[in-house]
């Protein structure tokens, strides 16, 4: 039973880094999408975000690490 313990303390000591992560790296910035993804076998998590007008997108392991952070490019509905 105290493995199962251990096992659980440290999944959840990962989920607590990634959320400090992503609060860190989305400061200021309005939350549009979080998901919780599988990666490569690995736990991601995906924020999209929208900072001074400009979407961008951050992924974070379970360790806290960020994975992935970039830019989304607007899309121009207006295109033919």
């Amino acid at each position: 039973m105290g493995r199962r313990k251990r096992k659980r303390r440290a999944s959840n000591d990962r989920s607590a880094a990634a959320k400090a992560t992503i609060q860190k790296e989305t400061q200021g910035a309005e939350i549009k999408e979080l998901k919780k993804e599988t990666e490569g076998g690995e736990v991601v998590y995906s924020a999209e975000i929208v900072k001074d007008g400009k979407e961008s997108e951050v992924h974070v392991a379970a360790d806290g690490t960020v994975t992935k952070r970039g830019a989304e490019e607007e899309e121009d509905e207006d295109e033919d």
